[in-house]
């Protein structure tokens, strides 16, 4: 069933500059690398030096084609123009700040679709503590609950690989008028779901490292879970109560929030929700414990609840995420 360059790589870019290299690299190095027919990076109209990073990448490396986008579409419409060109029976969709661990990282991803009820495969995802140290501060602190661990998302992007034909076949492209640069992913898997096929975790795993910029704003972490949030809102919309079964704690913090607006004489909840903002970034505190923004992030995180509940409410009502 797989022939030789009978895959794409599809890597979306915005604003990647520091990290879009290691990416790259990282795959050219793979073992089965030949099984690539070319790795097609579409620059969504970056405004840092990715544009510069991937033409230096281009005069290195023959089997990459530039796709640049004159405006921005988001991550699910540069998922879905990467489909639309590519010419191979199967292409793998990464982002632009995952590294391969091991060196038949291809194979293994491709080899579940040989499964005809498979239509896609996914990682399994790692960040270690050497990558995490090196992070700014705030940038750790978003990124605190999942350092150290392995785990799996199921489809996430981070090195997803697709059958196409029974991706088109059955299901369809992704949903940009509804998941524009959050939850896209998921999206695709309940519809998958719901035509009675598979998706599948492939033995690969995958580094993500995130951004390199040395000096990360809060403002990008509030960003960041408001944009996840309002993907939420729009999942609950979308796929209604058969997604709040398929995922009840996605919902945890925004059940909090709402138990405490609606029981507003009781303390319990308050309590919760302190408690749980205490406990969200603790990792911070046994790894960090002589920055002196540790005693402030409670109540940064009471500030990322309220924001999270505000943008879940947007999802819900409009029935997008267009953050």
């Amino acid at each position: 069933m797989i022939i030789d360059k009978d895959i794409t790589v599809i890597v979306p870019v915005h604003n990647g500059d520091t990290t879009i290299e290691d990416t790259i690299i990282s795959l050219e190095r793979q073992k089965d690398i030949s099984l690539i027919k070319e790795i097609l990076i579409i620059n969504d109209k970056s405004s840092d030096n990715s544009l510069l990073k991937i033409n230096s990448l281009i005069n290195i490396y023959k089997n990459i084609r530039l796709i640049n986008n004159k405006e921005n579409l988001g991550l699910a419409g540069c998922y879905n123009m990467g489909i639309k060109k590519c010419s191979t029976d199967f292409f793998i969709l990464t982002h632009q700040d995952i590294t391969l661990c091991g060196k038949r990282c291809i194979s293994s991803s491709v080899e579940p679709l040989t499964d005809s009820n498979v239509v896609a495969t996914f990682p399994v995802i790692t960040l270690p503590f050497n990558i995490w140290r090196k992070f700014g501060f705030w940038q750790r602190c978003m990124f605190s609950r999942f350092v150290g661990k392995t785990f799996t998302s199921d489809l996430i992007g981070k090195f997803d690989c697709y059958n196409k034909k029974l991706l088109l076949d059955s299901v369809g492209f992704f949903r940009p008028e509804i998941f524009r640069t959050a939850g896209e992913d998921t999206d695709m898997k309940m519809r998958i779901i719901k035509k009675g096929l598979f998706v599948r975790k492939a033995v690969t795993k995958v580094l993500h490292i995130h951004s390199k910029e040395s000096n990360f704003p809060l403002i990008k972490w509030f960003k960041k879970e408001a944009q996840l949030a309002e993907a939420r809102g729009a999942f609950l919309k979308t796929h209604g109560v058969r997604f709040l079964i398929f995922a009840p704690t996605i919902f945890f913090r925004e059940f909090l929030i709402l138990t405490a607006v609606l029981l507003p004489v009781s303390c319990i909840p308050a309590i919760l929700i302190f408690l749980y903002s205490v406990f969200y970034t603790h990792t911070m505190i046994f790894h960090c414990p002589k920055d002196s923004k540790i005693a402030v992030l409670p109540f940064i995180n009471i500030g990322i609840f309220a924001t999270n509940f505000v943008f879940f409410l947007r999802g819900l009502i409009t029935g997008r995420q267009k953050l």
